[in-house]
């Protein structure tokens, strides 16, 4: 992920679990905040042909 900053940032998930108890799609839900505005983001950046950007991981 390329943030504003020109930073990146690289998930890596080592153990995924599946199903776990507890969590459903009711956590992942919107719900507007009050006091904050909704934008539209920018246009995404051109691709770079899929490779990991400098200081990334993978």
């Amino acid at each position: 992920m390329l943030k504003p900053s020109g930073d990146t940032e690289v998930w890596s998930f080592v153990e995924l679990e599946l199903g776990a108890r507890g969590v459903d799609a009711k956590q992942f839900r919107y719900e507007e905040l009050k006091g904050w505005k909704v934008q539209e983001a920018p246009p995404a950046p051109e691709g770079n042909g899929g490779s990991v950007p400098p200081g990334g991981k993978r």
